[in-house]
């Protein structure tokens, strides 16, 4: 739980709603930072209501301008969802449309079967022209293929504890996970001999905390949690 407090007149039913969001399971980081900044809004502008109007949400619509359209977008979905929580508990508040979705321009990238074998290929001929104890080059070639056999995200798979590998049941438990929920992956069968293997030698490592359940899937040649970050 974190120490958040709300100030603003709404700040006892943003609570509320954060709160109820997590005892569905949620982690609900996107609704604490997204009504933080709803609330410092509602402070600054003066606000001392306990139901939305019209003026006051469009007021606050305008204020996030110039923020980029995906965080605009983010933010109006999680401020809608509080004001129609408002509604469940007898608050007439305004609710508004959810804004369109605007395109970011960007053109997704699909790598061929070749470009793919190629990347695959590189992996496979890393090699280290000196010693370093943190380098995690032990576990690229098996990382990038669960990457793309899975499409787990590079900070769930880093996330990926040798207790949530499950080969008799041919899936992977993901427990950190972008939007809170655990979810499985699954294994296919060469995905399998991949992870087998390179599990193999990753537990030739002397350290012998690499074969307790708890410890990382992934790891530097120290045997210490892979460093590898999202972008």
């Amino acid at each position: 739980m974190s120490d958040t407090v709300y100030r603003s007149s709404m700040g006892r039913y943003m609570m509320e709603f954060l709160n109820h969001r997590r005892s569905l399971g949620y982690k609900a980081l996107d609704v604490e930072f997204a009504l933080r900044s709803i609330d410092k809004h509602l402070q600054d502008s003066g606000f001392t209501g306990l139901h939305m109007t019209e003026q006051a949400y469009e007021d606050w619509w305008r204020s996030t301008e110039g923020q980029l359209p995906r965080t605009r977008y983010q933010k109006a979905s999680v401020f809608i969802r509080f004001l129609k929580y408002m509604a469940t508990m007898g608050m007439d508040c305004y609710i508004p449309r959810l804004p369109r979705m605007k395109s970011s321009g960007r053109t997704p990238f699909t790598f061929s079967e070749e470009e793919m074998c190629r990347i695959f290929s590189a992996c496979d001929s890393l090699r280290m022209k000196e010693r370093h104890t943190e380098s995690i080059m032990i576990c690229i070639p098996a990382l990038i293929r669960l990457m793309y056999s899975t499409a787990v995200r590079i900070n769930e798979a880093i996330s990926i504890m040798m207790r949530d590998v499950d080969f008799t049941h041919h899936v992977i438990r993901l427990t950190k996970t972008k939007n809170g929920h655990e979810r499985l992956a699954p294994i296919n069968s060469s995905l399998e001999t991949v992870l087998r293997q390179y599990i193999s030698f990753r537990d030739r490592l002397p350290y012998t905390s690499l074969r307790q359940p708890e410890s990382p899937l992934f790891v530097s040649s120290r045997g210490t949690p892979s460093a590898v970050r999202p972008c």
